[in-house]
């Protein structure tokens, strides 16, 4: 793996020399179950006529408890920015032979599939109702990252879940009004 800090070159070797690995939470993809809040089949693509027309019930896979952690793709940018322009003595820090070489980016904070469904239905004005599909199944009961050493490092997310929901979907409408 090769990366550029401070305009030189590093290529990992088996020391990983100068290579931090990030791993970050969750990032922008709608759900099938939000496409199917809006009345669409999972590879359908979201527009405004099918957000104007939504179905009367959405069924959400499993129990609906699982829980997982979302982060705006903007806060992963300014993650990756931050973590480009720490100081030589915090970057090696984390490089170092005797710390793993994996930093974790997101917020630290999960919440179950069915409060998701519930908080997307809130921005966006779904009036319907959840039907849980206990046959289909869960998945992994949790994901949810460790953001210990980024919080310790002086970072964290700035755009709260409900936020992010919010201004994504403004921001569809704003380009299908420009189409």
């Amino acid at each position: 793996m090769r990366c550029r800090r401070d305009g030189k070159q590093y290529t990992a070797n088996a020391d990983g020399i100068g290579t931090l690995r990030i791993l970050e939470a969750t990032l922008g993809k709608i759900p099938d179950d939000v496409k199917a809040m809006l009345g669409l089949e999972p590879e359908a693509p979201i527009t405004q006529s099918s957000v104007l027309s939504p179905r009367d019930s959405v069924v959400l896979w499993g129990t609906g408890t699982p829980r997982r952690e979302f982060l705006y793709v903007d806060d992963l940018a300014n993650a990756l920015v931050f973590l480009a322009m720490l100081d030589d003595e915090r970057y090696n820090a984390l490089v170092a032979p005797d710390q793993c070489p994996l930093i974790n980016v997101g917020t630290g904070v999960d919440l179950t599939i069915r409060e998701l469904a519930e908080t997307v239905a809130q921005v966006v004005g779904y009036q319907g109702k959840f039907v849980q599909d206990t046959s289909k199944p869960d998945g992994t009961m949790r994901k949810v990252m460790d953001v210990t050493r980024m919080h310790e490092l002086g970072w964290r997310e700035k755009v709260g879940l409900r936020e992010g929901i919010a201004t994504a979907y403004a921001e569809f409408y704003q380009r299908e009004d420009s189409r």
